[in-house]
């Protein structure tokens, strides 16, 4: 008796690749469902506590003569404003004359961030007032993420008033 050739074959009903299909577009849209919902509880957060410094430096800021956040975080290929708050105690001759200086720490160096002073270098300070710099960090798409260093010196004519540093620390995305 000459044996046949079987053929094993897949059969599939058309109910089951249905669900197979329904269970894979549900898993996929679920995915992308819970990746936007974190993306915006992210961005909601960051922009809070952002606020919620810049609430505190503003607390802090009444008993010192250089107000200075000590940390700033920016996100690669970012840029964020903050700012340096200048106090005149009295204890300067004669004027109301300052001029603020921002250099980089040679310790804590980073190629990628850039520290550049908004507006005028040098303010207008009336004794017991205080004034501010808008200061802008910026950060390279390409940088590391190493920390970079800065030294703020405030100075009333060729002489140094107070000092003060900060550092920002570059994140990702």
């Amino acid at each position: 008796m000459p044996k046949k050739k079987v053929k094993g074959a897949l059969e599939l009903s058309m109910s089951t690749i249905i669900i197979i299909i329904l269970g894979v577009t549900l898993l996929t849209l679920g995915l992308v469902f819970v990746r936007t919902i974190f993306s915006e509880v992210t961005q909601i957060s960051e922009i809070t506590f952002r606020e919620a410094r810049e609430s505190l430096s503003i607390l802090a800021e009444t008993d010192e003569i250089l107000s200075i956040p000590p940390e700033v975080g920016v996100k690669l290929g970012e840029a964020l404003t903050f700012k340096i708050t200048l106090g005149n105690d009295g204890s300067v001759p004669q004027g109301d004359k300052f001029t603020l200086d921002v250099e980089e720490n040679p310790e804590l160096k980073n190629a990628g961030v850039k520290i550049t002073i908004v507006g005028p270098r040098t303010l207008t300070v009336p004794e017991g007032q205080k004034n501010s710099y808008q200061i802008l960090a910026e950060v390279d798409k390409n940088a590391s993420l190493k920390p970079a260093g800065y030294i703020v010196t405030a100075r009333y004519g060729g002489d140094i008033y107070q000092q003060g540093s900060f550092v920002v620390f570059p994140r990702k995305l």
